[in-house]
């Protein structure tokens, strides 16, 4: 195994369409494939989302823990504000996790990399499409170590 790997979680809240949620998860599987395929053959990756009535994290009792739509509520909201008249349809709130096994650089090209796949432009006139928010998850200390290596170690084998 190459050295200055590491797991790492990235999270992308967005609130769109069944329909957005599968083609954001293949165009992210699609960019995780050419970094595969191009420059970084040991980055692992494990690709899944959370529905919004699930809990943002798994250890946790579902009537304890804060459910997704509960941590990303600024989303709709910020759909409401930016479309006002307009219904929502069938938009929810989704938590896009990538768990990777990748360097530092790797990680932060996809901090980068992930939120311009929906919002390509990033000093653009009007709403984007779909509300988002993004965040990175190093390991920093020994509790998001071990929370890490409890969801992602599989990435290691």
């Amino acid at each position: 195994m190459a050295s200055g790997l590491d797991l790492r979680e990235l999270q992308v809240g967005i609130f769109g369409t069944r329909a957005d949620l599968h083609w954001y998860l293949e165009e992210i599987r699609t960019l995780l494939d050419e970094m595969r395929n191009h420059g970084s053959p040991e980055l692992t990756y494990d690709l899944h989302h959370l529905e919004s009535d699930e809990p943002l994290s798994p250890d946790e009792a579902e009537e304890d823990g804060m459910s997704v739509a509960e941590g990303y509520d600024e989303l709709p909201e910020q759909w409401r504000v930016e479309h006002p008249n307009e219904s929502p349809g069938s938009r929810t709130t989704f938590e896009v996790r990538v768990g990777l096994l990748s360097t530092e650089e790797e990680a932060d090209h996809l901090v980068d990399r992930l939120p311009a796949l929906i919002c390509p432009e990033e000093f653009h006139k009007g709403p984007c499409h779909m509300p988002w928010t993004s965040s990175c998850h190093p390991p920093a200390g020994d509790a998001d170590r071990a929370r890490l290596e409890a969801r992602y170690g599989h990435l290691r084998d």
